[in-house]
C-alpha cells in the first residue's frame, strides 16, 4: 500500500503503517513477509528516529535492527508488485536526516509505511530513559 492508495486522516495526525514482526525474502524480488502492517497514528512533528523506535516498543518489539521507510516513485515497469518494487524505494533510516522526503510525503498523504528489521538484541535506545511519547 502505498500513500497515494490511502485517503488523509480527519485529524491532524499522521497515519503510520508499520510491517514489523517479519523479515525481508527475496523470492526473487524483494518483500516483506507478513502482509498485514499494524497502525499508529502520532502528530507529524513527534515522527523522528527515536519516535519510531518507541513506537515499535509499544507494539511490542523492541530488538529493532533497521527501520526503514518506503517512498514511492512513480515509474512505471512490467510486472511491478502491488505498484512499487520494495528494492528501489526503501530508504534507510540511520538518524533525523534521514527522515527528509518522508515528511515531504506525510505533507501530501499523511500516510506513511515502515518496513522493521529485527536483531537479537533490544535496541541500545531502550537502556537509556526516554521522555518522549508518542501514540
Amino acid at each position: 500500500m502505498n500513500g497515494e492508495d490511502c485517503p488523509k486522516v480527519e485529524d491532524d495526525r499522521a497515519k503510520l503503517l508499520f510491517y514489523i514482526g517479519g523479515e525481508f525474502v527475496r523470492n526473487p524480488k524483494l518483500r516483506y513477509s507478513l502482509q498485514t502492517p499494524m497502525e499508529r497514528k502520532a502528530d507529524v512533528d513527534k515522527i523522528f528516529y527515536h519516535g519510531i523506535i518507541n513506537i515499535c516498543g509499544t507494539l511490542g518489539f523492541k530488538n529493532v535492527s533497521r527501520i526503514y521507510y518506503h517512498v514511492p516513485k512513480k515509474t512505471k515497469r512490467k510486472g511491478r508488485a502491488h505498484g512499487y518494487l520494495l528494492d528501489e524505494e526503501l530508504v534507510l533510516v540511520e538518524s533525523d536526516r534521514d527522515l527528509g522526503p518522508l515528511f515531504d510525503q506525510l505533507s501530501k498523504y499523511n500516510t506513511a509505511t515502515f518496513y522493521i528489521e529485527h536483531g537479537e538484541e533490544e535496541h541500545s535506545y531502550w537502556g537509556v530513559d526516554n521522555p518522549v511519547n508518542v501514540v
